[in-house]
């Protein structure tokens, strides 16, 4: 018998830990740099956030600038953190047990699947480094999608790729924006956070400081 059932997972800050502050200051700062750009955000404006809006933030913070002449560098400032996120692969690392909670719904039946708002490239290269770029069944990057998360699209390209429903699906995500995408896709919602307070009200089925096959197992069958 042919199990139906899917774990859909967010990638950055949920598999690996690539919102770490330190990592995240000196990729930008990188960037930045490279374009003639001082990046002194804090944290709250580029940990979580997307690439668009860290560089609008850090042009705005450039006040002598001529912003309008900035504009046009942005797909130059994004391909250059790229690079450093691939030239520094290394420092990247899975999040507690995900790897083992793949390995063990993968030997239940259960698919593993990516929903990522990083591009493509990147995406794999995570994956591959931590060792289940093979265990993907599916992946959605911001390459896929018109409208990013919070939009439930990425999730809802996400169940029509495996050909699957809403209902055999459930998600695992750690940022407010990536539960707002899942909820409103309608699919039960892991929040696998730091902080629990700070997520209670935000519609996830469940809320928690730690992952493991038995929780997603029973998420499926509540």
């Amino acid at each position: 018998m042919v199990i139906d059932k899917n774990v859909l997972w967010d990638l950055d800050g949920t598999i690996v830990r690539s919102e770490d502050v330190d990592f995240k200051f000196a990729m930008f700062e990188y960037a930045s740099n490279k374009i003639g750009l001082k990046f002194k955000l804090s944290q709250e404006d580029y940990i979580g956030k997307e690439a668009q809006f860290v560089f609008k933030k850090t042009l705005i913070t450039n006040k002598s600038i001529d912003v309008a002449k900035y504009e046009l560098e942005y797909n130059k400032w994004y391909e250059l953190s790229v690079n450093y996120i691939l030239n520094n692969i290394d420092f990247i690392k899975e999040r507690d047990n995900v790897v083992e909670v793949w390995k063990d719904l993968d030997n239940v039946g259960i698919k593993n699947s990516v929903v990522t708002s990083s591009r493509e490239d990147i995406a794999k290269a995570y994956l591959s480094k931590i060792g289940l770029l093979g265990f993907c069944n599916s992946l959605v990057s911001v390459n896929h999608v018109s409208n990013p998360k919070p939009s439930p699209e990425p999730y809802l390209l996400c169940v029509k790729n495996l050909n699957t429903s809403v209902i055999n699906c459930v998600t695992v995500e750690d940022s407010i924006t990536g539960i707002q995408s899942s909820v409103n896709a309608c699919i039960k919602t892991i929040a696998w956070v730091d902080d629990v307070d700070k997520f209670n009200n935000t519609g996830a089925s469940v809320v928690t400081t730690k992952i493991n096959t038995d929780l997603i197992l029973g998420l499926f069958n509540s």
